[in-house]
């Protein structure tokens, strides 16, 4: 009876043994899971239902910054807001990290405002990149004051502190902005 006791005794203690050794190589050998954290980008507000879209039909940028679509929208006295709609494949974080510019060429330059955007026959209309949320998709949204109205250009393209980030500038021809 002894030796059934002690043979009952050493199966648990070899048996408890190899559970603590197998929850100790688990412990080491698993690989750590860490936690993803979602970013969370504000509503884009004050935008009406129907965008006045003026582009539709995609653009890549470069590899990871694509624009489905751009909208200019009349926000009252010559105040405009440019909508662009962030393809789902591109790169947020990067774009975020950029800046976008929109450069207009009037039909008539004497019309602008600034004696320097009449010299140079352009108006630059430069703005961070910040992300936005617009009907689940991710925008850019750029409010500036634009006179005149009518433009033969205008040229669409990101950018960092060091430059043009690529050669790639969306061109669109004869835009008039809404009244």
């Amino acid at each position: 009876m002894k030796n059934v006791v002690l043979l009952v005794l050493f199966i648990v203690a070899v048996s408890c043994k190899g559970e603590a050794k197998k929850e100790t190589m688990n412990k080491e050998t698993s690989p750590k899971v860490e936690e993803q954290t979602t970013v969370v980008y504000p509503k884009l507000e004050g935008v009406p239902l129907q965008l006045n879209y003026i582009f539709e039909n995609g653009f890549e940028f470069a590899e990871d910054i694509k624009v489905n679509y751009i909208a200019l929208q009349a926000k009252g006295d010559n105040n405009y807001q440019l909508i662009y709609g962030i393809d789902a494949s591109s790169d947020l974080e990067r774009i975020e990290s950029l800046k976008v510019s929109a450069n207009f060429y009037a039909e008539n330059p004497k019309l602008f405002t600034d004696d320097l955007y009449k010299e140079r026959e352009v108006r630059q209309v430069p703005s961070v990149a910040k992300i936005s949320i617009l009907d689940n998709e991710a925008v850019i949204s750029q409010e500036f004051t634009m006179v005149p109205k009518e433009h033969k250009l205008i040229k669409f393209y990101f950018y960092s502190d060091q430059g043009v980030e690529n050669d790639k500038m969306l061109t669109l021809k004869n835009i008039d902005l809404p009244k």
